[in-house]
Parts: C-alpha cells; structure tokens; sequence
C-alpha cells in the first residue's frame, strides 16, 4: 500500500488527476484511493467548478467519475487498511492528529509499503522529519510519546511544485 499525505486543497485534486491520467494510460494498476479528512470537503468544492473555462480536465467531477475512489466515512478517524490502496490522505506535512499522521503507524513499519510525498515538508513536522530520516531511520511519530517509530517503508519524495504561473493562476 501506498501513503501519499496531500494538502487538501491543490495537490489532492491535482494528484487524482494524475493518478486517473496514469491508470488510463497503463502506466500503473486500477487500485483503490482513498481520501479523508478536510480532503473531501476541497475536493467537493473543486468538482463544482469543473466546468468552469480553462481547467485541464473539464468538466471532469473527480468524486463521482474517478474509479474505485473510497472517501473516509463521517466520524470516522482514518480509513480501514488494505493491501494494494493509495491513501491520499490529508496533511500533506502530516502535522499531528491528522488523517496522514494517524495512518502512518500502519505504513512505516512495513518495507512492504511506501511513503510518497508530493508537497513541502518542514524538517520540524512529521512529515519532514520522516523526509530527513528516510528508509532505515526512526522518528519520534508522536511529540507526546518517547517512543521511536522504525520506517522500514519506502520513503520518496516528488516534486510537485506549488508555484503556478500568472496566467494559470488568472
């Protein structure tokens, strides 16, 4: 399984995008994606203004048309594990008591797994720290907790940039 922690605005519509593009095109497997957290909400917001001119993707409403899409259910803290499942879950920095830091506990200690990061990650949060440790290190998850969290996962980083030029932003 996969952990991709996104902002919730931006980078996750913009990596739905890209993992349907990539799916259609072959390049990877038709898997689930779940999302959670303030995720949805954007997302939501997103899809209203699919048609507006311009977009890539127009038209295209990612939560009813993205296949196999699973949204975290209302009142729950994080989603159920699976094998084979991109959780593109909210924090993108994994901040604590967020739905990325909270499911992380079920990724890092598994080589079977692997982290993605698409976003910037302050070397003091989570998210960051985990960045800087990589594969083979350990982090304290939790600033409560002395405890250290072995990251056996695979840990990556993408650089998907969060500059837009004048004209996209216009």
């Amino acid at each position: 399984s996969i952990l991709i922690p996104v902002f919730a605005f931006g980078k996750t519509q913009e990596l739905l995008l890209m993992l349907h593009e990539l799916r259609g095109e072959g390049v990877i497997p038709h898997v689930p994606v779940h999302i959670g957290g303030l995720s949805t909400k954007m997302t939501t917001i997103a899809d209203r203004h699919a048609g507006m001119e311009g977009r890539f993707h127009q038209n295209f409403q990612i939560l009813e048309e993205f296949e196999d899409l699973h949204i975290l259910a209302r009142g729950r803290s994080e989603p159920e594990f699976n094998p084979r499942t991109i959780y593109a879950l909210s924090s993108g920095m994994m901040s604590e008591h967020t739905v990325s830091h909270r499911f992380a506990r079920r990724i890092l200690s598994s080589p079977e797994h692997a982290l993605l990061f698409v976003g910037y990650a302050d070397s003091a949060t989570p998210g960051g720290k985990i960045l800087a440790a990589g594969q083979g290190g350990r982090i304290q998850l939790n600033q409560d907790s002395p405890h250290e969290t072995p990251i056996e996962c695979e840990v990556h980083r993408f650089d998907f940039s969060g500059h837009s030029p004048r004209n996209q932003l216009a």
